[in-house]
């Protein structure tokens, strides 16, 4: 029975391979499919592995059992060849198995769906399997303000409009689902009578609308990589004092990257922190906007002119200072994008993924906790002045580098996710196993003897790996702000780079013995930046190799 099974999967497989072009989308993103879909029963089964970070879901195979962890906590249990799920303390059946098809992974989309936050809609005329993860709408109240919060897994992508009879303010979002037909959340505060979410015409569309009272005004901002949009409405319990808060925000540089000639990442340098942004698509007009709270543009026209390449046909930025600033992008076709914030950065991806395709291992370094009694090793790296400990900040680092590399389009493999310890040889060693296109370590300085050192430096081994590390030194020093210490060659035979088959560096974040420096590594909103610096070095220099 177990033969005629698999003779009768490889069939399958090989039949649609031949007459049917099968097609999965995560988030409103395509996913490359190595194997066609398989239809068993009632259930869908395709190779999620690669696309669950879309949906906030990550993946582990642990010989023959397959872990889940999804963007809540949840955690799923699955086993190959078993039609069932462990779901907390919850075993759910399957209406079919997992399954190692080829060396392909094929995950039952239909039943894990639902668990992974996200609605699933398979076309069996079409061979078409879409994923969409589920909105989540809350609110707030703040004195006499009120806040509507939109999260979700996947990077929110929305347009704006002002409605009447009756007046309602309306956000539609691109490529979500929404767990209920519809919701109406009674709020009457600030202004606002009513919050009701319900599904649009279109698949993959849901509308938030506002029922207001009166003249409409909210602000809008993005956090959280764009994952979460908070939308406030009404105004602050004391207006008699102007608070002086959000200063004016100027544009000190801009960079405009081709990835590949599908893709583009135009990187935003500010004078002060990013705050109050929201970004809008008009699809027809093929237009982004940025719209910025408060800033101009520092940039000349002759600058905002050179921003364009086979991508992005034109680059403009209207706005006075103090005053809401508006920065449009214009495109050559519909094309996905994602807009992601640092603590002085923006950077636009607008595109397929530039870094499909490129393997890359993030190498926190350090981790663990030292107990002599129970023989376990542990190494917390440099301790700042204040106690900061490097190996924390290099994890912390580390896995913002990943999601973002992901986000990219890169295949990324962390040494370490947790607070382990991790010997030198066994991280080059995944790095090698992995057949990685090249390895980065996360480190931080320190010069206990001399506190006033400060600055970054990349270190590297072999002159293969010098143009990575003057890719990453580079966009370190662009994004952080701190001294060039400049990409140095290893003086010191770092064992975790010479054991490296590929191209590898280590950086030195900063300073932990100096206070500044350990201050600012202490911030989300600068480690945020030092992820996204390594983000574009990483770029740059996966761009120059092709």
């Amino acid at each position: 029975m177990r033969w005629h099974w698999l003779v009768c999967t490889l069939i399958t497989v090989l039949f649609h391979s031949l007459v049917a072009a099968d097609s999965l989308v995560i988030a409103g993103q395509p996913q490359p499919l190595p194997a066609p879909l398989i239809v068993d029963k009632q259930e869908v089964l395709a190779p999620l592995t690669a696309g669950l970070h879309l949906l906030g879901a990550s993946c582990a195979v642990r010989g023959k059992t397959i872990i889940l962890l999804a963007a809540d906590g949840t955690r799923i249990t699955l086993s190959l060849g078993r039609s069932f799920a462990q779901v907390g303390a919850k075993r759910l059946p399957l209406p079919a198995a997992p399954r190692l098809i080829i060396g392909v992974l094929y995950l039952p989309a239909t039943s894990l769906a639902p668990l992974l936050g996200a609605e699933e809609q398979f076309s069996a005329r079409d061979r078409a399997l879409t994923l969409r993860p589920f909105l989540q709408v809350s609110s707030q109240t703040r004195q006499q303000q009120v806040a509507v919060l939109v999260r979700c897994a996947a990077p929110l992508h929305y347009t704006r409009q002002t409605l009447a009879s009756p007046t309602r303010l309306c956000f539609d979002f691109d490529n979500v689902a929404f767990p209920l037909k519809a919701q109406t959340i009674p709020v009457a505060a600030a202004g606002l009578a009513r919050i009701r979410v319900a599904h649009a015409q279109r698949a993959g569309k849901i509308r938030l609308a506002l029922d207001v009272n009166g003249t409409p005004t909210a602000d809008t901002r993005l956090s959280e990589q764009n994952h979460l949009l908070t939308i406030l409405l009404g105004t602050k319990a004391s207006t008699a004092a102007k608070p002086a808060k959000s200063a004016s925000m100027t544009l000190t540089a801009a960079t405009l990257q081709a990835c590949s000639a599908a893709q583009s990442a135009l990187t935003l340098y500010t004078d002060a922190p990013v705050a109050g942004m929201s970004a809008s698509y008009q699809r027809k007009k093929h237009l982004l906007t940025l719209t910025f709270a408060k800033g101009c543009s520092g940039l000349s026209a002759n600058a905002l002119d050179a921003l364009h390449d086979s991508v992005i046909t034109r680059v403009a930025m209207s706005g006075k200072a103090n005053t809401p600033a508006t920065l449009t992008i214009s495109l050559q076709h519909d094309v996905p994008y994602q807009v992601e914030t640092g603590d002085r950065e923006v950077l636009v991806t607008v595109g397929a993924g530039c870094l499909r395709g490129v393997v890359v291992v993030i190498d926190p370094g350090h981790g663990g906790v030292r107990d002599d009694d129970e023989g376990s090793k542990g190494d917390p790296g440099a301790t700042g002045v204040h106690g900061t400990l490097e190996k924390d900040i290099a994890l912390d680092v580390g896995l913002r580098a990943a999601h973002l590399l992901r986000r990219q389009g890169a295949t990324v493999y962390l040494t370490r996710t947790t607070d382990v310890f991790i010997e030198l040889q066994e991280r080059a060693a995944l790095a090698n196993a992995k057949q990685a296109d090249l390895f980065v370590a996360i480190h931080c300085n320190s010069t206990p003897d001399d506190p006033s050192v400060t600055g970054i430096e990349t270190i590297y081994h072999s002159p293969a790996s010098r143009p990575l590390a003057l890719a990453l030194q580079a966009a370190l020093v662009k994004g952080e702000g701190l001294v060039d210490r400049e990409a140095k060659e290893d003086t010191r035979g770092l064992c975790v780079l010479h054991a490296c088959h590929m191209p590898a560096a280590l950086v030195e974040l900063g300073f932990l013995s100096n206070a500044h420096e350990e201050a600012l590594l202490a911030t989300a909103a600068f480690r945020q930046q030092a992820a996204l610096a390594l983000v574009n070095g990483i770029r740059l220099y996966a761009t120059a190799k092709r």
